[in-house]
Parts: structure tokens; C-alpha cells; sequence
């Protein structure tokens, strides 16, 4: 099991813990709850703001807003793009693993 440094306290956590015994600061994602939070709410990118992907959740955010005006092409993109993230992304924007 590897030791990595806690973001915040910069104390030597496992890289398996799910927040920092010394402050706190969350350190493992649940990849169920993205997979879930992609599944139900991908259309406005929730699941990737929750993962720290900012930028993309706004971009479908985004999409999901303009839908209606530019037609349904935005939801069939988003809809693709929601099954790439379901299947395909295991890490979170900072590169951890999602347990």
C-alpha cells in the first residue's frame, strides 16, 4: 500500500483512505457515486463537477442549455459523451484512482 501526500496538511496518507485523518480534506472518490450522479444527472455535468472536471461539467452544462435552441444534436452528444465518462474514466481530476 503507498503512502501519498494529503493535498491540504501535506501528511503522508494511504492512498486507499477516504479523507485525511489530520484535516479532513476528502482524498479518495467513489466511482459508484460518479457513475450514478452520470447516469441521472450527466445531461448537466454534475458528475463531473464532482470529480473536479470542472471545465467539462460547464461544457455540458452548457449543451444541456442551449439544447432546445440549437435542436437535439447537443443531447445526442451529450449522451455519448456521458458513456465515454461512465466506461471509460476511473480517475478523478487530480489523478487519483476512484475507488
Amino acid at each position: 500500500m503507498a503512502l501519498i501526500k494529503c493535498p491540504d496538511c501535506q501528511r503522508d496518507v494511504s492512498e486507499t483512505a477516504a479523507k485525511c485523518p489530520q484535516c479532513g480534506r476528502r482524498i479518495a472518490s467513489a466511482r459508484w457515486v460518479y457513475i450514478v450522479l452520470a447516469l441521472f444527472l450527466g445531461v448537466f455535468g454534475i458528475h463531473n463537477f464532482v470529480a473536479g472536471f470542472n471545465r467539462n461539467g460547464a461544457i455540458q452544462l452548457g449543451m444541456c442549455v442551449l439544447s432546445p435552441v440549437l435542436g437535439g444534436l447537443p443531447l445526442l452528444l451529450l449522451f455519448l459523451w456521458i458513456l465515454y465518462d461512465v466506461f471509460c474514466v476511473t480517475e478523478d481530476s487530480t489523478g487519483r484512482k476512484m475507488a
